[in-house]
């Protein structure tokens, strides 16, 4: 009984400090992006997100993709949004279906690659991508949502 109560808190104190290394590197992150160096912020970002933090992931894809300083890199955005996606970040799918319309427009193959990804951002409640699955389908595909 003692062993198992011993491995719990083990257990427990590691997940703490696994929350908190990553914490700390996203804060690190979010500091150095604001001092202007966004290289380091960069940095950071990739190894947080290579350890499975999604809003890293999510954070990375929105500096190639809109950056004063960072060069727009389009397949590095689709590679984190695509990464946030699959750790279960909602805005990470939404940004993902959006960036398929806006660079292929909105041919009935793209919105069919598009519409799963936003409507899991709308089952991680992320509300915009309820709607804009509700537009695509009524509008585009000429469908009821279902």
């Amino acid at each position: 009984m003692i062993r198992k109560k011993i491995n719990k808190n083990l257990f427990l104190l590691l997940i703490f400090f696994h929350i908190n290394l990553y914490a700390t590197l996203l804060e690190e992150a979010h500091r150095a992006y604001m001092q202007g160096k966004s290289t380091k912020a960069i940095t950071l970002l990739k190894q947080s997100c290579s350890k499975g933090t999604a809003i890293a992931c999510s954070n990375l894809a929105i500096i190639y993709y809109k950056n004063d300083t960072i060069k727009y890199n389009k397949v590095l955005s689709q590679k984190y949004n695509k990464q946030a996606c699959s750790l279960d970040d909602a805005q990470g799918c939404a940004n993902l279906a959006r960036s398929y319309i806006e660079m292929y427009g909105y041919k009935k193959t793209i919105l069919l690659k598009a519409i799963p990804l936003l409507k899991k951002a709308c089952k991680l409640n992320y509300k915009s991508a309820c709607e804009d699955v509700k537009i695509l389908q009524e509008d585009y595909l000429h469908e009821k949502p279902r």
